[in-house]
């Protein structure tokens, strides 16, 4: 999205673009760059989402919980949220950096909501329910139970009156970072179907686990466009 925006995003996460396209090769020109400068830990393809928080921690100097130490990772906040509240506090986040400033900003987000079932036996009472749910008054009691619990400090409320005290530092900065964002995506693997997944799994683990040879970028797209193909061969995509 920061190369070349969050509408061109879109496009391509629905299955209208080309993998072939030459805006998608610029992207994937970039990260093989910043791979072959020795940006990246060595081991990146076998670091788990805890590991790479761990990577960052230094108040473990007496007994390391990862050889290899980095100073940044690309993660989700949870991710944070399984370190021991000693580690935990070491750490912060920050908007990942703009690329080009003529490009709309376009933020990742997971939205929460809640669902009545089409089948539901009291579907009156149900949507009174969910309507409770969403009001400032649920959310209110929602961050008081959440706020004793160090992994949902990412936590972000749809309502944006309600009590500063209920809210964490780190949930502020997220929210502005939304709230400030020319539009909102949803993550990458929630959004595509099962061949796509395929695809990018088999060029994640080619371009970060090492291999005698790195994949290029012309290769990368022919598995990513034959996953789209087989996408619209199985009615994933439209044709």
């Amino acid at each position: 999205m920061r190369l070349n925006g969050p509408e061109f995003h879109a496009e391509l996460m629905a299955g209208r673009v080309s993998y072939h396209d030459e805006r998608v090769a610029r992207v994937w020109e970039l990260w093989l760059s910043m791979l072959e400068r020795g940006y990246f830990i060595e081991t990146p393809g076998s670091t788990s989402d805890l590991s790479s928080m761990t990577a960052l921690v230094r108040g473990d100097s007496a007994n390391p919980l990862n050889r290899e130490k980095a100073v940044m990772a690309l993660a989700p906040h949870f991710s944070a949220g399984e370190l021991p509240p000693a580690f935990a506090t070491e750490l912060d986040f920050f908007q990942f950096p703009q690329i080009d400033a003529s490009v709309a900003t376009g933020e990742v987000s997971v939205v929460f909501g809640y669902v009545v079932p089409a089948g539901a036996l009291n579907p009156v009472a149900a949507g009174v329910f969910v309507g409770y749910m969403g009001s400032t008054e649920a959310q209110e009691l929602q961050l008081r139970q959440l706020g004793e619990d160090d992994g949902n400090a990412g936590y972000v409320p749809v309502h944006q009156g309600l009590d500063d005290e209920l809210i964490s530092e780190a949930a502020v900065k997220g929210g502005q970072i939304v709230r400030g964002a020319d539009a909102i995506r949803p993550p990458l693997s929630l959004v595509i179907p099962d061949e796509m997944q395929r695809g990018f799994t088999s060029v994640l683990r080619r371009l970060f686990l090492k291999t005698g040879t790195r994949i290029r970028v012309e290769e990368i797209q022919t598995i990513l466009e034959d996953a789209r193909e087989d996408a619209i061969q199985g009615g994933a995509y439209p044709p």
